[in-house]
């Protein structure tokens, strides 16, 4: 988790670094970052698919080559497209499967 959060961080610090006003996006600073995960590295798609899920909306799903080239290229808005489409898969896994099992 703490990879996750400090990919985060380094991408915001970068952001505002380039001038661009996150002051919208200042709680990226204190996310709190949980594991979705069944077992070790169980992929989002494999969430997904379990859960009877299996359409994304996402043209990049999961390839970090692409979203790496995007961010070289500056074309940011394709990467938080990106991000909010995954954003969306994983409020689905917490909702439907997190928040079930670990209800009290």
């Amino acid at each position: 988790m703490k990879y996750e959060k400090d990919s985060l961080l380094l991408m915001f610090e970068d952001l505002k670094i380039k001038g661009y006003n996150l002051s919208n996006y200042k709680f990226i600073q204190d996310l709190i970052i949980i594991n979705l995960q069944e077992f070790s590295f169980e992929s989002l798609t494999g969430a997904l698919c379990k859960m009877g899920y299996t359409k994304t909306n996402d043209p990049i799903f999961r390839h970090k080559e692409y979203i790496q080239e995007l961010w070289k290229q500056g074309r940011f808005e394709e990467i938080i497209n990106h991000n909010l489409n995954c954003l969306l898969n994983e409020a689905l896994i917490l909702q439907k499967r997190f928040l079930v099992k670990n209800t009290i």
